[in-house]
C-alpha cells in the first residue's frame, strides 16, 4: 500500500481522484506517466487492503476472546497460587516422611 493511505476507502477515493486528474487537466507528459505508475501501485494493492478489510472485525473479536480469557485466568490466580503452595506442602511432608524412614 502506498504511503498515508491505510484503508480501502482511502485507496479507492485515491485512485478515483488521479484518474479523474488524468482526465479532465492537462497534465505534462512526466505527470501522467507519474499518475499512471501510482494508478498501477494503487490498483496493485487493492486486495492486500481489502483483505485487511475483512480480517479485522475476526482480529477485534479474537482480541475480545483473549481478553475475556486473561480476565478468567487472573481470577483464577489465587486458586491456582493456593493449590501450588498446597501440592509444594505436600511434598515437603512427603521428602520428610522418606527422609524419618531412611533414617
Amino acid at each position: 500500500m502506498m504511503k498515508g493511505l491505510t484503508s480501502f476507502e482511502d485507496i479507492t477515493s485515491e485512485i478515483e481522484d488521479k484518474q479523474h486528474r488524468m482526465n479532465t487537466c492537462t497534465i505534462s507528459g512526466a505527470e501522467e506517466r507519474e499518475i499512471v505508475r501510482d494508478l498501477a501501485k494503487l490498483k496493485a494493492s487493492l486486495p492486500q487492503a481489502k483483505q485487511l478489510v475483512d480480517i479485522t472485525p475476526k482480529m477485534k473479536e479474537l482480541k475480545t476472546q483473549k481478553n475475556a480469557l486473561f480476565g478468567e485466568l487472573k481470577a483464577k490466580r489465587p486458586l491456582i497460587d493456593a493449590k501450588s503452595k498446597e501440592i509444594d506442602k505436600m511434598k515437603a511432608e512427603q521428602d520428610k516422611n522418606r527422609n524419618e524412614q531412611s533414617d
